[in-house]
């Protein structure tokens, strides 16, 4: 997070609506997904990766009658694993080697099965399906879907 200098009206609304000083500071700061499960905030679901900003309206409407917000946690990783068991959110966007997704994740599974799809469509023995295939399995490494790209070997390990 950056610190910026609120406009008079930016700062009127947040008064307006109560919203706690700390808060005030999330005004303007944009924010990347870290976690795996799709999340509802603010009416949208967000996956692993998507970016979003968060402006003065968004911020405000997050406090209830309380005065509490769930933004709360975003002001450190120790408030969101208090909050939630794992932090979800990073401030600043998404890295440029972020990893959108994790080996043995639901989304992963999903990918790889569907790159796997589109390789099969070519018939066997081909350099086609060949390509395709090493093509998958340089995306999404060696091993199946079920054991989340690692192999099993013949003594029951695990090996990446």
């Amino acid at each position: 997070m950056t610190s910026k200098t609120l406009t008079p009206q930016v700062q009127q609304l947040l008064e307006a609506k109560q919203v706690p000083g700390e808060l005030h500071q999330l005004v303007g700061s944009t924010w990347h997904v870290l976690s795996p499960r799709g999340i509802l905030l603010f009416g949208q679901v967000y996956t692993r990766g998507d970016e979003f900003t968060l402006t003065a309206d968004t911020v405000a409407k997050s406090v209830n009658r309380l005065g509490e917000s769930l933004l709360a946690s975003f002001l450190s990783d120790d408030a969101q694993l208090a909050a939630w068991g794992e932090v979800r959110f990073a401030a600043g966007p998404r890295p440029e080697d972020f990893q959108q997704l994790l080996a043995g994740s639901t989304a992963w599974k999903l990918a790889k099965q569907a790159a796997l799809a589109r390789a099969g469509r070519y018939p066997y023995g081909t350099k086609l399906r060949d390509d395709a295939m090493r093509e998958v399995e340089a995306q999404f490494g060696p091993g199946d879907i079920a054991t989340g790209g690692q192999t099993n070997s013949h003594g029951g390990q695990v090996t990446p």
